[in-house]
């Protein structure tokens, strides 16, 4: 049973349907239409008596992925006061589990070990979208305690699958263009040396999950009778460096001279126009790519490895398939000038 909203005249049956890829119309999935930024979930009183009769397990993944919300009101309406009101109308049925599908960076502004236990610890954000996470964790931890129903809190780092066209896929996506930036950049050199300088910090760990895992992952967090509550960072364990991500694409391209630099010790001296082009595409996420941070998954790893739900490690193969992914949509990356064909997003 799947809780969405009508939007953009398309129902929600229907958005839910194209979002699992679902063509036949007579499949057992039932769609009910809900909207958190309305009052009571924007929940009919027949299909609110419905899920009250049947729902136990409740897994929580709407929300504004901008990093800066267009309307703050409906980002914590999504993410804050409309899941707080929803567990509390089911709360007087059957529900017994809330699973809430946050981001392991609502630590913020950390360096280091980040742990499961760990929330708010007077971090500071890059963004408001971290802080609402964060804060959604905290206000739903309160009310799951109160209603005595059991919370898991599960963080992804960046989650990396197929190409989406939604504001969500930022993340995937901004890898993607980077990949055709260099495949681009392969075609152009034609052999030759093509000299680009990319503001990072090459030694920096590069945390990013394959969907398959996640997808696994949180199901089996759900569906577990137990751990009766607790936070579960879902992360690669080992994770390559900015370097070593970068050496894995440009090796399987073909491409050299693009060469990563620490900007907080070797600033971008006269960057060519090519160079200012690749940066630009980076700067939303330049603060992510300076901050050298490791998820402690101790928790997540206890719970899943009996199960045979590891993470895999970030490897040229499964550097490949990314690729390889990337490829697969030449149309949307960036044209043999280095010039883009797609906006980067936030």
């Amino acid at each position: 049973m799947a809780l969405a909203r009508d939007q953009g005249g398309i129902t929600a049956r229907r958005r839910v349907e194209k979002a699992l890829q679902i063509s036949d119309s007579n499949h057992r999935l039932q769609v009910i239409h809900s909207d958190l930024s309305q009052p009571g979930a924007g929940l009919c009183q027949p299909d609110l008596a419905r899920l009250r009769r049947t729902a136990q397990t409740v897994i929580h993944c709407a929300g504004d992925t901008s990093f800066f919300p267009q309307s703050f009101s409906t980002s914590r309406a999504l993410s804050i006061d409309g899941p707080v009101a929803l567990l509390a109308a089911l709360g007087a049925g059957r529900l017994e589990r809330w699973c809430q599908i946050s981001t392991a960076f609502v630590c913020g502004r950390r360096c280091g070990t980040v742990f499961e236990s760990e929330g708010a610890v007077g971090q500071e954000f890059h963004n408001p979208y971290e802080e609402i996470k964060l804060e959604s964790e905290i206000a739903l931890r309160d009310a799951c305690s109160r209603l005595e129903v059991d919370l898991r809190i599960l963080r992804p780092s960046v989650v990396i699958g197929p190409e989406s066209s939604t504001q969500g896929g930022s993340p995937s996506n901004l890898l993607y263009q980077f990949i055709r930036l260099a495949a681009a950049l392969a075609g152009r050199g034609k052999g030759a040396e093509v000299s680009v300088r990319l503001q990072a910090r090459p030694p920096a760990l590069f945390n990013i999950v394959p969907i398959e895992y996640v997808s696994a992952a949180i199901s089996a967090v759900a569906n577990q009778p137990r751990p009766n509550g607790g936070t579960f960072h879902l992360v690669v364990s080992s994770p390559p460096t900015q370097q070593a991500v970068l050496q894995m694409i440009t090796s399987r391209l073909g491409v050299t001279g693009l060469k990563l630099i620490d900007a907080q010790c070797e600033p971008l001296e006269r960057p060519s126009a090519l160079e200012k082009k690749v940066n630009r595409m980076l700067a939303p996420y330049y603060d992510y790519l300076v901050q050298d941070i490791r998820f402690d998954d101790t928790a997540a790893l206890f719970l899943l490895k009996p199960l045979d739900i590891v993470c895999p490690t970030i490897d040229q193969g499964i550097m490949d398939r990314f690729i390889d992914n990337a490829l697969a949509n030449p149309a949307r990356g960036y044209g043999a000038n280095g010039d883009s064909h797609v906006s980067p997003r936030r």
